[in-house]
């Protein structure tokens, strides 16, 4: 807790304990392992580069009796595997209870459950096995990860239904220049592929604020308090409903690759992994689940 809270009465606090308590506690951790874990610095602990080591083992160990503790109540219902699911930046699940119908017709002793976790950090997230199967986006190599390609997106320029952009069928970058727009970070990533529409031109809107949430950018979207660009699947609910419009980014439009990401290794529960990722990418091109069409949008 110290790791994140460096403060010795924010922790007692915490703990419930006094300040002293928690002095105590640190001094005789590190009487017992015979190395200085904290240092004082203007009223403040800072972790050693071995009291930072043994909190990474910590959190590793914590998560990992929790995995397995759930992984054993799963077996209890009879299901052999479970497979932590996550979508890279967006929390869109629309179409999560009809794939989990068709993977419990086809695999019935294999759990789904869906974690926030891996949405910033993909491929950290397999590696630390937090996630198991992560949906991501781009054509960058993923190191360390198992790609699996399910479907092909468009990004979508969204707008308030009262935009200038409202009911046109495209709209330029250039035309986006100097318009207010929210999007996810201003830092161009080569992940993040809406961002670096505006990179790779050197024509950028006028980014009056970051938001790390796409629902949380729609809602400002719908507000007029700017434009975004979207992937189409992820906003395929709220232009339906008509709470924002749309239109493609350029005459062509602009579309993105999306893949199902697992680790590389072969150990039995990754083949299951992988498994359950080609039966995703079976079903989007059975099903046409996530890609969205902008002419279907209305």
């Amino acid at each position: 807790m110290l790791a994140e809270k460096p403060q010795v009465v924010d922790v007692a606090v915490s703990l419930g304990i006094t300040p002293s308590a928690v002095s105590h506690r640190i001094r005789e951790a590190e009487r017992r392992l015979g190395v200085q874990l904290f240092t004082l610095a203007n009223k403040r602990l800072r972790m050693t580069p071995a009291g930072e080591h043994l909190a990474k083992a910590c959190r590793a160990s914590i998560f990992a009796l929790k995995r397995t503790e759930e992984d054993a109540c799963q077996i209890g219902r009879e299901v052999r595997h479970t497979v932590r699911l996550s979508v890279e930046y967006y929390s869109s699940y629309f179409w999560l209870p009809e794939f989990l119908r068709h993977l419990g017709q086809s695999q019935p002793d294999i759990g789904l459950r869906v974690v926030a976790t891996g949405s910033r950090s993909p491929v950290a997230c397999l590696n630390d096995r937090s996630v198991d199967l992560i949906i991501v986006s781009g054509d960058s190599a993923r190191n360390g990860a198992h790609l699996v390609h399910i479907f092909d997106d468009e990004l979508l320029c969204v707008m308030a239904a009262d935009h200038e952009f409202a009911g046109k069928e495209y709209v330029d970058l250039q035309k986006i220049a100097g318009v207010d727009s929210v999007p996810y970070t201003w830092i161009p990533d080569p992940n993040r592929a809406a961002v670096n529409q505006f990179h790779a031109s050197q024509t950028y809107p006028n980014w009056n604020q970051s938001v790390d949430l796409p629902e949380v950018i729609l809602e400002m979207v719908a507000a007029g308090l700017g434009t975004s660009v979207l992937a189409a699947w992820a906003t395929k609910e709220a232009i339906k409903s008509g709470r924002v419009a749309s239109a493609r980014v350029g005459k062509k439009g602009v579309s993105i690759p999306w893949y199902a990401a697992t680790r590389k290794d072969t150990s039995s529960d990754e083949e299951l992994n992988k498994m359950v990722a080609e039966i995703l990418a079976d079903w989007c091109r059975d099903k046409g689940a996530f890609p969205v069409l902008t002419g279907s949008l209305g």
